[in-house]
């Protein structure tokens, strides 16, 4: 990253989660380590009184040799977290344990559909490729399959199913089916968990791409009165912004 000015503190405390290091030495475990980076996002954002840095900024610096002293300057944050997965666990606990007081993101009980709903939301990162979207689909799929309660697999599954339409050849019929059918999961979703805001911004995407702009809008509030700290929650908020 070009280095500039340092950006001025802010009053209220910053954090910046940066990618993991995977130190397992095995390339398929990289996805954990980004899913845990996450979920721990995730978690410090639901704190009202700490600010956190979205994913995709933290994400420039994934496998970079870092200055934490620069991430500070460069990011205008007091607080980065630097770790990797073998270490960051121990040192977590404690903090975790009390955020998750607080956080209502649901986590499933079977490790296998945690594992696969992380392999879902790393495709997500190529979301203009319909064969990625295709392998995240199945993913989340099988996320699902393995544990119907976790909402947040359910959600997942929605989202690749309402951008899949647009990036690939398929007739006008499939596309409002398929969009109907993202919307229904969604809906499933925040009936397993509605205190998530993560499965309302998936809500608000799947009202407004069905046409829907009151039930998005709605559905927009309550993931910011959840959580506005969320980038997927800011996202949401935006995409109705410029298309109405």
């Amino acid at each position: 990253m070009t280095a500039g000015p340092p950006l001025p503190l802010p009053d209220k405390p910053y954090i910046v989660v940066l990618p993991f290091n995977n130190m397992s030495g095995d390339p398929e475990q990289e996805f954990l380590a980004d899913g845990l980076a996450d979920d721990i996002t995730t978690l410090l954002s639901n704190l009202r009184w700490l600010f956190v840095v979205a994913r995709y900024s933290a994400f420039t610096y994934k496998g970079q040799v870092v200055n934490i002293t620069d991430v500070g300057r460069d990011l205008g944050v007091r607080y980065v977290l630097e770790s990797s997965v073998r270490n960051i666990v121990g040192m977590l606990e404690t903090e975790i344990a009390s955020v998750e007081q607080v956080a209502s993101v649901q986590r499933p009980a079977n490790l296998d559909a945690w594992t696969a709903y992380q392999r879902g939301m790393s495709g997500l990162a190529n979301s203009y490729d319909p064969a990625e979207l295709g392998q995240s689909i199945a993913d989340f799929e099988t996320a699902v399959r393995l544990d119907p309660k976790f909402a947040a697999a359910h959600a997942g599954l929605a989202v690749p199913q309402i951008l899949f339409p647009f990036w690939s050849k398929i007739d006008d019929e499939n596309r409002r089916n398929l969009l109907a059918k993202a919307l229904d999961i969604a809906k499933l979703a925040v009936r397993l968990d509605d205190r998530d805001a993560w499965l309302y911004a998936a809500l608000a995407r799947a009202h407004l791409f069905n046409g829907d702009i009151a039930a998005a809008r709605q559905a927009v509030e309550r993931a910011l009165a959840l959580n506005r700290n969320s980038f997927q929650v800011l996202y949401a908020v935006f995409v109705p912004t410029i298309l109405t």
